[in-house]
């Protein structure tokens, strides 16, 4: 009976403790007072657009009001677009034009218009960018950013060789048989381009397709830590960011890498677009925090499961969130086909 009582008290000790890690949180308290967000990437390819919305707190949302529900079920809402804001653009100081709201419709078919207020000014290198989004709601929010020189890319090289091992194993069924293609093209892009000497400089490549950014200039942003452990962000598709920091005006070759099945004919390989994109200092911190949160870094991947304080993403708006963030791109496309062996060609 003795062993019978332990039992059951060590037992109900066990369930309380597990019973005290839960309790109810009145998330209300939290609850904030709505600010402007502005969100507007600058560039001298084209005109400024910049969607000016507000915060809203998450268990608001069977309340809000729905515009569209796609086909992929994403539904837009209309209520937190400010499309009544009034919206100026300064340049260099200079006041040019309140912007005009405008419904874009969108390339992909089924989906909601996108919307936007647009400036008719076409902003320059060099040139400090200014908005000012007003309501009478939520009050004046403003930020700024100046447009980065365009950086060339100096030369590409490509580099392919086809390779046996197992990244990608597809299977192909025949009649009566299965079997396995583990053979692959191995595609080695070397990217060059001159950092500008005596500044800061801040860049972001994407290579589209499926890259693997294993250059050592990427592990830089990272922290000691996290490339000790493992985490160093090499596998990110949306394109990295870097510094000059261990280039300062110097001449730099970047190597990124492709895996691409050998079961695609010389015809069926595409062209790739290759982009080198100078930024400014605040979109590259608004890049480097999405970076950070999408969980390729230790601190991303531990806040995500609770066991960090969460990652904030940067933001440069003043009495509000979001980022007006300025870029200038090159672009360069190659034709992967022309790189095969030419024994490999048919």
């Amino acid at each position: 009976m003795k062993t019978k009582i332990l039992l059951l008290s060590a037992l109900s000790g066990f369930i309380s403790i597990l019973t005290s890690c839960y309790r109810e949180i009145d998330v209300e308290k939290y609850r904030t007072t709505p600010k402007i967000v502005i969100n507007c990437p600058i560039s001298p390819d084209t005109v400024i657009r910049a969607s000016i919305t507000r915060t809203y707190f998450f268990s608001d949302l069977d309340n809000l009001e729905p515009e569209y529900n796609g086909w992929n079920g994403q539904t837009e809402i209309s209520s937190i677009k400010l499309r009544n804001a009034k919206v100026e653009l300064y340049i260099n100081g200079t006041y040019k034009e309140d912007m005009k709201w405008q419904a874009l419709d969108s390339v992909e078919e089924h989906q909601a218009p996108d919307t936007f207020f647009v400036s008719t000014v076409i902003p320059q290198a060099g040139d400090k960018v200014k908005l000012v989004a007003t309501t009478p709601e939520y009050g004046s929010a403003w930020a700024e950013d100046v447009v980065p020189q365009r950086v060339p890319i100096e030369k590409i090289e490509v580099s392919c060789r086809k390779e046996t091992g197992d990244p990608y194993s597809i299977q192909n069924n025949t009649p009566g048989n299965i079997t396995y293609n583990n053979e692959y093209y191995a595609f080695q892009y070397y990217i060059t381009f001159r950092d500008t000497p005596g500044k800061a400089n801040y860049y972001q490549l994407w290579v589209e397709g499926d890259i693997q950014y294993i250059d050592p200039i990427f592990n830089s942003v990272n922290s000691t830590i996290d490339g000790t452990l493992g985490y160093d962000g090499v596998d990110g598709r949306g394109g990295r960011v870097f510094t000059d920091e261990l280039i300062d005006g110097k001449e730099y070759t970047i190597q990124v890498k492709e895996l691409i099945q050998a079961h695609y004919s010389v015809q069926d390989l595409k062209e790739r677009s290759i982009n080198l994109y100078s930024l400014s200092e605040s979109y590259y911190q608004y890049l480097l925090s999405l970076e950070k949160i999408s969980a390729s870094t230790l601190s991303g991947s531990l806040s995500n499961i609770g066991l960090a304080e969460p990652l904030r993403v940067y933001t440069n708006v003043n009495n509000g969130t979001g980022i007006l963030g300025a870029c200038q791109r090159t672009n360069i496309k190659i034709n992967l086909g022309d790189y095969i062996p030419k024994k490999e060609d048919k």
